[in-house]
Order: C-alpha cells, then structure tokens, then sequence
C-alpha cells in the first residue's frame, strides 16, 4: 500500500519536493500575508457573503436588463436560476465528498508528515485537522463558484476566475498546509462534479423551456 501511495500521491517525492519548494517562498517580503488574503476565497466559513454577493448581483443585473429594455430578459432569468441550482447542488455534493474522502483517506498534511524544519506553517489548524489534508477543501470550493458562474462572466472575469482558482490552490501549499496533490486533487473532484451537474440540469431547463415553448 505504501508503495502505491507513493506513486499516486506522492509521485516518488515530486509531490514533497515541490511543496518545499513553494512553501519555501513564504520568507518573500509580503508573501504570507498576502496568501493568508487570497485564501479566503476558498474558505466555504466565507460562502454566505459570497452567495449573497452573488445573488445581490444577479438581482441587480435582472433588474437593470429590464429597466434598460435589452431584451432575453426571460432568458437570462433561466440562466441564473440554473446557475442557481449548479451553485447548491454543487457546494452540497462537492463539501460531502470532500469531507468523506478527507475523514476516510486520513492523509497527513504537510506540518504532521514532515519534520518541524521543513515546513513554514502560516496558517494555524485545529489539532484534529493534522490528518484531513486530502483533498483540498478550499480548491474545491473555488472551482465550484468559478465554474457555476461561468455563463455569465465575460472574456476578462473568466481570466480572473482561473487567475483565483490557481491563487487560491497555491496559497494552501504556501501556507504549509496542503501537499500539491491535494490541491490538484480537490479541483479535479470539482470540476468532474459540476460538469455532472451542468450536464444534467442543463438537460431538465431545457425540456422544462420546451415544455412552456420559451
């Protein structure tokens, strides 16, 4: 078993080596505290104010089609409550898996697998934490909000989604408390969740909108 956790998981040390390497930069000026900052977008005790940011904007722009007179308002409104069902069904099912593979798997993260020395923790975990590392909690929740949204966002904020997705999977490795793995890992189960569900919510709107001929 060992030697299979070492090949999948570890990669025969590229998965150790690489997290030194990237935690190791956490002695850069300004570097902690400003992973400390971009981590906080994958911290799910953060979901309600994003969702309420997310529904207040979805509101706003509902509202402002229809004052503006732009048309496909009734379109648009299909859109967001599909983004809205990808948005709950999603968190729901990817927090559950990870969550089971987490207390089930028992991986150790890096500040209880390696010595003291060797690791730069910046971020403080309760006790019963130190065997929860796989897969990643915080890159599962980033994939999920940027893949739901992803319809209504522009060419730009989609680069900035990625740009946060990637920000967001660095910055636990930076921290000291995720091996890379588990951040691949945790996005991985993300997107192949989201990608189930967009398949088959998209398929239900759409034979709902034939059904009303809308």
């Amino acid at each position: 078993m060992s030697d299979i956790k070492d090949l999948w998981y570890d990669w025969l040390g590229l998965n150790t080596f690489l997290f030194k390497k990237i935690n190791s930069l956490s002695d850069l000026p300004a570097y902690g505290p400003l992973m400390k900052t971009v981590t906080i977008f994958g911290d799910r005790n953060m979901l309600p104010l994003f969702l309420s940011a997310i529904a207040i904007f979805a509101f706003t722009s509902i509202v402002m089609r229809i004052v503006l007179n732009k048309g496909g308002t009734r379109n648009y409104l299909f859109t967001w409550i599909t983004i809205t069902l990808m948005l709950s069904s999603g968190l729901f099912a990817g927090i559950k898996t990870i969550d089971y593979l987490k207390n089930t798997t028992g991986y150790p993260r890096p500040y209880a697998a390696l010595a003291k020395g060797e690791v730069k923790q910046l971020e403080e975990r309760p006790v019963e934490d130190a065997y929860r590392s796989f897969p990643s909690g915080h890159a599962a929740v980033i994939t999920i909000l940027v893949f739901a949204l992803w319809t209504v966002l522009n060419e730009t904020f989609r680069w900035i989604g990625m740009l946060l997705v990637f920000s967001v999977a660095w910055s636990r490795i930076a921290l000291g408390v995720h091996f890379p793995m588990d951040v691949i890992s945790g996005f991985a189960i993300a997107l192949i969740i989201m990608m189930v569900i967009r398949y088959v919510l998209y398929g239900i709107v759409r034979t709902i909108r034939l059904a009303l001929k809308i």
